[in-house]
């Protein structure tokens, strides 16, 4: 149906509610003059029809509004919704799209589509092999090694395009949980995060070398074009991630790129510079032509990311015999993503961590996927959760919260 259509008969149905409400009214403003000339049993039985079948109108013409406006938010993130209308074939519309491309091309974030169909799997291990910590403290490191895989279906608003997926790339930046609240509202929409240092870690001073040493982050991406009808069309193709942070006195450049207008604020750019420990990126190289999108020709062509990422975190952290950090939970973070499939949560062979229902998952959703009945959670066996959330609809800033036990602590206080 499109959207003329759904908005007269809408129109129609909102049209009916207020006439019948509205005569009901009138009935009852002249209740005694009506009862005069008929029954007034049927007077009072007239009024309550007319209130509850116009209520009931207004009430479904308003889950219409609801339902279309779901519909649209869940399709469209850039508002060309109507360039489908008659009017958009007109040359003024076409100018004006012009002109819209042109600044959502020089924007900052640009046109960027959401994911869908996105699935995870996340394995949580101990690492043993982790930097010593200084004189006074001691310290145990988790590795969550995380894998994913999510759909880009690209779209363009006129003309012909050979579309790039190495384009439609997050840059990836790890920084501690301080310094992304600080600067959060400056990240662009082409960034994923990671913030491995807790508050209460970065905060101590004799840390701050040994934390500023560590490669936080191990990351491959693979891309492969699908068919909506067909299926896989080519094989993976693995891209060239890099970081951007190899030259130090250019550290502060590579910031001011990833966060703009944070150089009006010098105090913030030398926290940013301290709490910023990795920033990756795409480097664009050849890749075999089957793999470009060859637009409006291959319309129903999507691509199909594999992306694997291997995170450590300090989680067991001990000043003497003040505990620092001790952390018993993860937080997976969605941003650019629309529709979750499935999520994985699982211990490697021997891990020292125990899952059980007292510790459930917890989803932070707005406001569409806290649906309980459409959320399935399952402890398959007690070394893996399994989330499957479905086709619900996610928002920027949405998560799953991950958690466990265990008593690591309790040896590095010990030690």
């Amino acid at each position: 149906m499109d959207f003329f259509t759904r908005l007269r008969r809408l129109s129609r149905m909102r049209l009916v509610g207020y006439l019948l409400i509205s005569v009901g009214l009138l009935v009852k403003l002249l209740e005694v003059y009506a009862k005069s000339i008929v029954l007034p049993l049927f007077v009072d039985i007239f009024e309550v029809v007319a209130f509850l079948i116009g209520m009931l109108n207004l009430f479904f013409s308003f889950e219409e509004d609801i339902e279309s406006f779901t519909e649209t938010l869940r399709t469209y993130i850039v508002p060309h919704h109507f360039a489908t209308l008659p009017i958009a074939k007109t040359p003024f519309a076409r100018a004006i799209q012009d002109l819209i491309g042109y600044y959502v091309r020089e924007h900052e974030g640009g046109y960027l589509p959401i994911y869908t169909d996105m699935e995870v799997m996340i394995t949580i291990e101990v690492v043993n092999d982790t930097p010593k910590a200084p004189p006074g403290y001691s310290w145990l490191w988790f590795r969550f090694i995380i894998n994913r895989n999510w759909n880009i279906k690209p779209v363009v608003w006129r003309g012909e395009a050979i579309l790039d997926p190495q384009d439609f790339i997050n840059d990836v930046i790890v920084m501690s949980y301080t310094t992304y609240i600080n600067i959060y509202s400056r990240r662009t929409p082409r960034t994923m995060i990671f913030f491995p240092i807790p508050s209460s870690v970065f905060a101590e001073e004799q840390l701050r070398d040994s934390l500023a040493s560590v490669r936080y982050l191990r990351l491959t991406l693979q891309v492969s074009k699908w068919s909506e009808s067909a299926g896989q069309m080519t094989d993976p193709v693995e891209l060239q991630i890099v970081s951007l942070l190899t030259q130090p006195e250019r550290k502060k450049d590579v910031i001011r790129n990833m966060f703009p207008g944070i150089e009006r604020r010098p105090a913030l750019l030398e926290q940013a510079c301290d709490g910023v420990y990795e920033i990756y990126g795409v480097k664009k190289m050849e890749i075999p032509d089957q793999i470009y999108i060859h637009w409006p020709h291959e319309q129903d062509r999507f691509w199909r990311f594999n992306a694997k990422q291997e995170l450590i975190v300090p989680a067991k952290v001990v000043k003497e015999t003040e505990i620092l950090w001790d952390q018993q939970a993860f937080q997976l973070l969605f941003e650019r993503v629309a529709t979750v499939r499935r999520i994985v949560f699982q211990k490697a062979d021997r891990s020292p961590f125990t899952f059980g229902w007292d510790r459930p998952p917890e989803l932070f959703c707005y406001p569409y996927i806290a649906d309980p009945a459409g959320v399935k959670v399952e402890l398959a066996d007690p070394n893996k959760w399994i989330v499957e959330p479905g086709d619900k609809f996610w928002f920027p800033g949405d998560g799953v919260f991950f958690a466990w036990h265990d008593t690591l602590i309790n040896d590095l206080i010990a030690a």
